[in-house]
């Protein structure tokens, strides 16, 4: 997620402190990396990606365009004379922003998508969930992919994270109104699924950005929310809604002026936890956190003084043989949060080796 400068100066100083407990061993840190790709033009902000079962990429813009891009060749990026390929899928000239992407069934995919003047400032009654279908043709003819709009939620806000419930259910968050709604794909049907006070955006937030990225994992609803630093979780059932009597649990509070999107690999070996180690982008201070099963909170990469992941939006882990310990990391370029007050660049992908917390 990315928003205007001003937002984010005003909340210098503003961070919650943790309280977790510390584990006396550590991996060296930072932890190894290589840059993928960076996009040749600034502003580039990328903003969700999805890692398919053959190892290639998808990868969304927020600003200055609402774009899917599809890169192939990246577990060869460390070779210069065999790049990665990046390839322009679709352009949306029916929104300006991109804030997730999916995949919900076979090489169809699910995004949520919507308008906004500035970032985080929605117009009103843009926001939805749309499909795109990437399913090869029978002859596999060059056609442009297939998109269509699913489904706009009147009164929506800034949605900006998703997860499936099923392969024609969806949770989305609504960082404005701090929800997560309920999305019926086949039908467009929705409605709300889960709302508590921990999903608001706190007092001292300057824009109205509460709730993040979610995601669903082990019968719970994660979430972080952005201005407040902290990550949360909530019992889910199994169709999407807060199970009776649950009640939201705080995972972590992390020392940054914001914290961004989150995935979930590694650091549980021996099964002695509910949850593996999460990964999560602190964008403002350019950083990639670790928060261990056991609660240590370790920054892997970057630092606010860094170029290495200015910007850092949000990641995701490989998937083939080889592959399933590297974190392919998406960057804004600093642009919301200059680097040293001055510093920008294209937003990139980069791979982080986490074999250390497996």
């Amino acid at each position: 997620m990315w928003l205007l400068p001003q937002t984010l100066v005003a909340l210098l100083g503003v961070a919650p402190v943790s309280a977790l407990p510390k584990t006396c061993h550590a991996p060296e840190l930072p932890l190894p990396l290589r840059q993928i790709y960076q996009f040749p033009s600034f502003p580039t902000y990328l903003e969700s990606i999805y890692v398919r079962s053959n190892g290639d990429l998808l990868a969304v813009t927020a600003f200055p365009d609402a774009s899917l891009y599809y890169l192939t060749g990246v577990t060869n990026a460390n070779d210069p004379d065999d790049p990665p390929t990046v390839t322009l899928i679709r352009a949306f000239d029916e929104v300006n922003t991109l804030t997730s992407i999916i995949e919900t069934q076979p090489d169809i995919f699910t995004i949520v998508a919507g308008n906004t003047s500035t970032y985080a400032t929605v117009i009103p009654g843009t926001f939805g969930v749309w499909e795109l279908d990437l399913r090869p043709t029978k002859n596999n003819s060059k056609q442009p992919p297939q998109a269509r709009e699913i489904v706009r939620i009147a009164g929506g806000g800034f949605m900006t994270g998703m997860d499936t419930i099923s392969p024609t259910t969806v949770l989305v968050s609504d960082a404005s109104h701090g929800l997560v709604w309920r999305v019926d794909l086949t039908t467009g049907a929705y409605d709300l699924a889960i709302q508590v006070p921990d999903m608001h955006y706190p007092p001292w937030a300057s824009a109205p950005v509460g709730i993040d990225d979610i995601n669903i994992h082990n019968g719970y609803l994660y979430w972080s929310n952005a201005f407040a630093a902290t990550l949360s979780r909530i019992r889910l059932t199994d169709d999407g809604y807060a199970a009776a009597g649950a009640e939201s649990e705080l995972v972590a509070e992390v020392r940054s002026i914001f914290l961004d999107k989150f995935t979930f690999g590694g650091g549980n070996a021996d099964g002695r936890y509910d949850r593996e180690t999460i990964w999560a982008m602190t964008n403002a201070d350019s950083r990639v956190l670790a928060i261990t099963p056991e609660g240590e909170i370790l920054t892997v990469a970057g630092q606010s003084d860094q170029m290495t992941v200015a910007g850092s939006t949000t990641g995701a882990f490989g998937k083939v043989k080889g592959d399933t310990k590297t974190l392919y990391v998406l960057t804004g370029g600093g642009f919301n949060f200059p680097i040293n007050g001055s510093m920008v660049e294209p937003g990139k992908i980069v791979a982080i080796d986490t074999e250390a917390f497996w």
